[in-house]
């Protein structure tokens, strides 16, 4: 699964050229939104100079995408990841791919009951 952040969502909302290839040559794989992304999305809409089109651009895209709760326990596998990462010089390591880590982690987990 593709946990979709936030600059790329807006490069495809943008109609962004590589980002809308990238999204057509992964068309089938399961993707979603965190309800971070979705709310700095929200947020970015409302303060546009054209809120109402960009509010329901936005929306729309929270119709055709899931958007997933980050909750307590997987802003602590993001902690605990983020810091394993930064240890082994990977520090520019985003949260969307340790995000994703644990999903698919879970996901797992899931799978062998």
């Amino acid at each position: 699964m593709y946990l979709i952040d936030t600059d790329v969502l807006i490069y495809s909302l943008k109609g962004h050229s590589e980002v809308m290839d990238h999204l057509q040559r992964t068309a089938t794989a399961p993707k979603a939104v965190s309800v971070i992304s979705y709310g700095e999305l929200l947020y970015g809409a409302r303060k546009s100079a054209r809120p109402e089109e960009n509010f329901a651009r936005v929306r729309r895209l929270g119709e055709v995408l899931p958007v997933i709760d980050v909750s307590p326990a997987v802003m602590e596998a993001f902690g605990s990841l983020k810091a394993r990462l930064e240890r082994k010089g990977a520090a520019s390591t985003t949260l969307t791919s340790l995000l994703r880590q644990r999903l698919d982690q879970q996901r797992m987990a899931q799978a062998q009951y």
